[in-house]
């Protein structure tokens, strides 16, 4: 379970975005993530060995019994074990110090997610114990959407947009899973 602290709610009042609001967008970020490595998972099934995948995450509000106020709250299954590991940040920055079949994946499921998408987003914030990933983030190339003739976040307040792609994709060298996917090879999308 996950709630927000003082500066993440005091962030959220700077843009403008409810707690509940962003809430959303997070569970269905994460499950636009589950959907993303499921499908990776299928086209790679039985040529790459064990793939990542996410549990189903879910919006909840906690009654706090001390000032009868309501908590708002993302919940999802917890992953036991260790070590805890950060494949990629949300700048799209890779750690390469880690073991390269994993790292090699990770970033195949950020690549496959920007073509799957038709370069709209990156998946990035690639992080978990072993296969099992959690709290991810999506950098869209669309920072902002317009909706009722206001300007709404895509995403969620760590969407670091065009920035996190054209980071990612200036590190980023196909490699096998990559290949076995045939997915187009990408540089920098902004100058």
């Amino acid at each position: 379970m996950k709630k927000y602290n003082d500066k993440a709610k005091e962030e959220l009042l700077c843009i403008g975005i409810s707690e509940e609001e962003h809430a959303r967008k997070q569970v269905q970020m994460h499950n636009l993530a589950k959907s993303i490595a499921k499908q990776m998972a299928r086209k790679l099934a039985n040529k790459s060995g064990e793939m990542f995948s996410y549990n189903t995450a879910f919006l909840g509000k906690m009654h706090c019994e001390a000032d009868g106020s309501l908590e708002i709250v993302t919940i999802e299954k917890f992953i036991d074990g260790s070590p805890f590991v950060k494949y990629m940040n949300n700048t799209g920055d890779i750690d390469r110090e880690l073991p390269t079949a994993a790292v090699e994946k990770a970033e195949a499921l950020a690549h496959f997610s920007y073509v799957i998408s038709k370069q709209k987003f990156l998946l990035v914030d690639i992080q978990g114990i072993g296969f099992q990933l959690c709290d991810p983030e999506i950098a869209s190339a669309d920072l902002m959407t317009k909706e009722d003739d206001e300007d709404k976040l895509n995403f969620c307040i760590g969407n670091l947009s065009t920035k996190a792609i054209d980071n990612f994709f200036g590190q980023h060298k196909c490699n096998q899973y990559c290949n076995t996917l045939a997915l187009k090879k990408f540089v920098k999308v902004s100058l």
